[in-house]
């Protein structure tokens, strides 16, 4: 769908630092490792969106490239719910 540009991986790994660093969890990762983190995940869950987008009807593939913003909601939501069942 649309992944991550280099300034919004920068924003994300900083924003990821300062959660961190308020004693949140203890991470014993670099900047750069942080960062290599974040491109693995970025570049996972695009190939995961492209995987989902192939497998569901062509009808629905129509409505989720349609409405990006509320197939990201949904799958935001699925994220959440399997947060939740850990």
């Amino acid at each position: 769908m649309a992944q991550l540009t280099s300034v919004h991986k920068d924003e994300l790994c900083a924003d990821l630092q300062r959660l961190f660093s308020r004693g949140w969890h203890p991470v014993n990762l670099t900047k750069a490792q942080l960062r290599t983190a974040v491109d693995v995940f970025d570049a996972g869950m695009e190939t995961a969106e492209s995987a989902i987008l192939a497998d569901v009807s062509t009808t629905a593939r129509a409505w989720l490239v349609a409405n990006q913003t509320l197939a990201r909601f949904i799958l935001e939501e699925v994220a959440q719910k399997r947060r939740e069942a850990l």
